[in-house]
């Protein structure tokens, strides 16, 4: 028998502070479901002191503290993602509406975003689509994608613009991901 003393620090890494007289900080301030988590976290710490452990039975724990550190990582990324998406949405949506009240006073579509610059929005937004931060643009200024406008997504700039006034899509920008 393997005597192991398991910590769930891998667990309380992922929502928890550690502070250096190895306590832990929970910081509860949003809503039900973190506060239940916390509890279980803190239930698990308190069960899991030392434990003996066959060899046999070392793999099996193993393989679930390689799972739970998986599902942290997981819930890790995506809660950046959430960050990334909402970013990104504003993004658009200061642009959008940039590109209306342009389209409001001249009756057209800008033939590039740098016309909006500084009367109808005070910047093109930079957003971290593509691991940094910029906000290059591609013109499509023929109706090359009337069909499908997502045939022109290529991950070359964080923004696609349609500029073409014979394009069914002039005036639309889209962010240039193929991300959902």
């Amino acid at each position: 028998m393997i005597l192991i003393r398991m910590s769930i620090f891998l667990v309380s890494f992922a929502y928890c502070e550690e502070t250096s007289s190895d306590t832990i900080n929970i910081n509860i301030t949003t809503d039900d479901y973190r506060v239940k988590i916390y509890q279980k976290i803190e239930l698990l710490k308190n069960e899991i002191e030392p434990i003996d452990i066959s060899s046999s039975n070392f793999r099996v724990i193993d393989a679930i503290l390689d799972e739970t550190t998986d599902k942290i990582k997981y819930f890790k990324d995506h809660s950046n993602l959430d960050k990334k998406e909402k970013d990104c949405e504003k993004a658009l949506l200061k642009i959008r509406k940039a590109l209306i009240k342009y389209f409001i006073l001249t009756n057209r579509y800008p033939k590039n975003l740098e016309e909006l610059v500084p009367y109808f929005t005070d910047y093109i937004p930079e957003i971290n689509i593509h691991g940094n931060y910029d906000s290059r643009i591609k013109y499509i200024s023929d109706r090359k994608f009337d069909k499908n406008y997502e045939n022109a997504i290529d991950r070359s700039s964080e923004y696609i613009y349609f500029s073409d006034p014979q394009s069914v899509y002039w005036g639309f920008i889209i962010l240039n991901s193929d991300r959902e």
